[in-house]
């Protein structure tokens, strides 16, 4: 019985998961008014190496989800949040066929710093952005960051 409870919890969660929309960046946009800092260092851009799957296939019958590869780029600091700074793609940010698509990464400002994936364009500080799930430890190590000339 109490297997049968917990199956059924888990089902409500995971279509709790995949019904539930992308998360949206609540708190609002600001220029950047200097060298963006995350956890006590500056950082003006990172560059993406290898293409990223981003989303989750979900079993079948579920909800589909919005699933993409991000594409090697160059994301240079866009604007700030209170939690974190946006990291605006240079070039093109997805796989699309439709076309071209605008995304960049979301990086919170304090440890453990997690990078989210977003699309949108956040430069423009009006415009709404979707952030998508924390990208994994194995993601991470395709991204790399690009110390300021002049200091180590």
């Amino acid at each position: 019985m109490s297997g049968m409870r917990f199956a059924g919890g888990l089902l409500s969660i995971v279509l709790f998961l995949a019904i539930s929309p992308p998360l949206q960046a609540d708190s609002p946009r600001v220029a950047l008014k200097g060298p963006p800092m995350i956890n006590g260092r500056e950082v003006r851009e990172f560059v993406l190496v290898a293409p990223i799957q981003v989303g989750e296939k979900l079993p079948p019958g579920l909800p589909t989800t919005v699933m993409y590869e991000m594409l090697p780029n160059r994301f240079t600091a866009a604007c700030k949040d209170t939690d974190g700074i946006f990291y605006q793609g240079v070039g093109p940010f997805q796989n699309r066929v439709s076309g071209i698509s605008l995304g960049g990464l979301y990086v919170t400002k304090k440890a453990p710093v997690q990078f989210l994936p977003y699309t949108g364009d956040a430069s423009i500080l009006r415009m709404r952005v979707s952030l998508e799930a924390s990208l994994s430890s194995s993601d991470l190590r395709k991204i790399h960051y690009l110390p300021i000339k002049g200091k180590k």
